[in-house]
């Protein structure tokens, strides 16, 4: 209704002005009101009495105070004998409006539950439409909230939280008439659960797509900065800012004298007190500190960033603290490495379902090998099952990796997907080390958070500015992360981007070197005659060799796992020597294997 004053026809038919009133007001009761009762003659004895069981039933439906006094007076008027004084008649109404402080500013809309579940769904889809509060992450209706930090995540729901936004949100009411259609009466119900399972399984929901929560301005994927708190429909981010960010206008076109002090206020503040082992290794630093704010830009995958040094105490978590800091406000969030691949999906689910910007798997001391770790460092998404339940849930992956460790040892296959951060104060103790710039830099990080921000993204202003050009360091399976972040360090200056990555790749590589000891031993006996995992097994406990990849269990065991690493590795090149698959002898035979030598 446009108006809700009372026209000649609503007097004529009070029960219906009633429920036209009601469809357009909020607050849930269980008062039931008859036709018959609207009808009724009010006696003198019964006038204040009758008057304010109406009030209530109008006030716990949220109809507002002015159209109940103005419904009341009317009644006092028609129905009362004799009235009473209008100001009685507003005493009354004002008295029983006291006990029902909402219905001034509750106007939820109204859905009549009735047996019609696509109907009833399609009205609760068009409210959804314009709610806030309410997003979906991979198909799965979500919403943000905050820790008693106030740090924010995302929260997958359940039905029944889903349930309890429906409730908070809309008013679904059961409407009982007679059999002349006049309305009985009009109850407030709870939301039907059928509704809700409905709503949970669309395949497409009319509500919001939320990617991550960002703590600080971001780039979208067009270059454009975002600097307004809230939801970016363009970036599909949300820009949640607990503590009000007071950072200097970024300059469209920064100048080059800009653009210097920038990289000479990251290079000798932020990180003058770090004990870089390289140029490489300060600019891959860098590079940490800038991906959350372009990381709608890069499409694709985005490497691990590992921060390693020779001994305890070098400055690695301090490191990560430094990285995480300026678009967090916060250390990152933590997770120990797994012991098996079971443990690493059902980590790296958790973590991926509350979308953070940082990941660090904190301190390192086995050998990093994982092929859930390896697969989620080389897709855009994460598909797995959600804990406790049969269903399946796919996450995007946003986040920016972050490792730490003392010499880690990394497979081969860990080795590609990581770029290296290496400290080393070449002192015996480390820790005992004095005469810092800043003797406590987390603080002095978080005191000048503006100031580290505002360099950072001038540094991809001028970028972007520039024309977005690239640098010519690329890296497989990270082409454009390697276009962007080496677009944007190579713009401003820093040196030695992908410069280390050999360095790390020498040192990483042992299985590789355990293979070439192995084959040469192998084909030194064998030459290019096929053999038989026995054999080999054999070959490889004479020599103390293989390990790692034989483990410690009893000689069947042992025999197993080296046959399903020579499986993994049939095809692969050590050395001048291939190892290559051949035909089984016969049915039931074991697999069998031989070298081919290419020099």
């Amino acid at each position: 209704m446009d108006s809700l004053a009372l026209t000649n026809s609503e007097l004529a038919d009070p029960a219906a002005w009633l429920l036209e009133l009601i469809k357009t007001q909020t607050q849930p009761s269980s008062t039931k009101v008859t036709s018959a009762d609207w009808h009724a003659t009010i006696t003198q004895g019964n006038r204040n009495t009758e008057l304010t069981r109406r009030a209530g039933s109008l006030f716990g439906r949220g109809i507002p105070r002015d159209e109940v006094t103005k419904f009341l007076r009317y009644w006092n008027q028609e129905h009362c004998d004799p009235p009473l004084d209008r100001a009685e008649v507003d005493a009354i109404a004002e008295s029983i409006s006291r006990y029902h402080p909402s219905t001034e500013t509750d106007h939820l809309p109204t859905i009549e539950v009735t047996g019609d579940l696509e109907a009833m769904s399609a009205q609760v889809l068009d409210i959804l439409t314009s709610q806030d509060g309410l997003y979906q992450r991979s198909g799965v209706l979500t919403r943000i909230v905050t820790n008693d930090d106030g740090h924010p995540s995302i929260q997958n729901l359940s039905p029944d939280a889903v349930r309890g936004f429906l409730a908070r949100t809309m008013r679904f009411v059961e409407i009982k008439r007679n059999e002349h259609g006049e309305i009985v009466s009009i109850t407030t119900v709870h939301p039907p659960i059928a509704v809700v399972k409905d709503l949970m399984a669309l395949a497409e929901l009319p509500v919001r797509t939320l990617l991550r929560i960002t703590e600080s301005p971001v780039y979208g994927a067009d270059g454009t900065l975002n600097t307004t708190p809230g939801y970016n429909p363009g970036s599909r981010t949300f820009f949640h800012s607990s503590k009000k960010l007071d950072i200097p206008q970024v300059p469209s076109k920064p100048s080059d004298k800009q653009v210097q002090w920038a990289k000479e206020f990251l290079q000798d503040e932020l990180l003058t007190d770090f004990p870089f082992a390289s140029e490489s290794d300060r600019t891959h630093a860098v590079a940490a500190m800038v991906l959350p704010l372009v990381r709608e830009m890069v499409a694709g995958n985005t490497p691990l960033h590992l921060i390693e040094a020779p001994s305890p105490g070098t400055g690695k978590s301090l490191l990560a603290d430094v990285i995480t800091i300026p678009t967090t406000g916060r250390s990152a969030q933590i997770m120990t490495e797994a012991h098996h691949e079971e443990e690493w999906r059902k980590r790296l689910t958790a973590s991926l379902s509350e979308a953070p910007t940082f990941v660090m798997l904190d301190n390192i001391r086995q050998k990093l090998d994982s092929a859930a770790l390896a697969a989620v460092l080389t897709t855009q998404t994460w598909t797995d099952r959600i804990l406790g339940r049969s269903e399946v849930i796919t996450l995007p992956v946003k986040c920016v990796w972050l490792a730490s460790g003392n010499n880690p040892m990394l497979t081969t296959e860990m080795a590609r997907r990581t770029i290296r951060i290496r400290l080393d104060s070449t002192h015996a103790r480390p820790w005992q080390r004095t005469g810092f710039k800043h003797e406590n830099l987390r603080k002095w990080v978080l005191s000048n958070r503006e100031k580290v921000l505002w360099c950072l993204l001038t540094l991809v202003q001028s970028w972007i500015a520039a024309g977005q050009p690239q640098a010519g360091q690329t890296l497989g399976n990270y082409e454009q992360w390697a276009e962007v972040i080496g677009g944007i360090l190579g713009n401003a200056g820093f040196k030695g981007f992908l410069g280390n990555l050999d360095e790390m790749y020498d040192s990483a590589d042992e299985e590789a070197r355990e293979w070439e000891d192995f084959v040469t031993i192998w084909w030194d006996a064998h030459r290019m005659t096929s053999v038989g995992v026995r054999d080999l097994f054999y070959l490889a406990d004479e020599h103390d060799l293989m390990l790692p990849f034989r483990g410690a269990g009893n000689e069947n065991s042992q025999k197993t796992r080296l046959g399903r690493s020579l499986s993994q590795n049939a095809g692969r090149k050590f050395g001048p020597f291939t190892i290559e698959r051949c035909s089984k002898r016969g049915p039931g035979a074991s697999a069998m294997y031989q070298l081919r030598c290419d020099s």
